[in-house]
């Protein structure tokens, strides 16, 4: 089950201010465990191959963007293109990483969500 509003819009078909709000909200709030746990675990894989704030480097542990992975997966559903799971990236991302903006933009988040998107379909 993914992300759907008081008017039965889903996270791809909102303006940029209300899910900067959502996502705000979920991080500020208690983030749900995901209910697709297969769903998480790709984007999960996929999000830590990119480890746009190389913490692994770092030695940090393989759960250090779970936060991000859990409200990801809670945002999108398996019909989501490509272009719309990028977007959601992103969104969360330069949210959460303020000083990653850069690294975050749709154009960058493509490569990702095509992993997850061939993932997806092959499952």
């Amino acid at each position: 089950m993914s992300y759907v509003d008081e008017n039965n819009k889903v996270f791809r078909d909102l303006e940029k201010s209300k899910k900067v709000d959502i996502i705000s909200s979920l991080w500020e709030g208690e983030i749900p465990e995901p209910e697709d746990q297969e769903m998480f675990l790709i984007i999960r894989e996929a999000i830590n191959k990119w480890d746009p704030g190389d913490f692994f480097s770092c030695g940090c542990p393989k759960d250090e963007y779970d936060c991000e992975n859990k409200i990801i997966t809670s945002l999108i559903n398996q019909s989501y293109s490509i272009e719309e799971i990028a977007d959601c990236i992103s969104c969360v991302f330069s949210f959460v990483f303020k000083e990653l903006e850069n690294e975050c933009t749709l154009e960058k988040c493509l490569l990702i969500a095509q992993e997850i998107r061939e993932s997806i379909n092959s499952k």
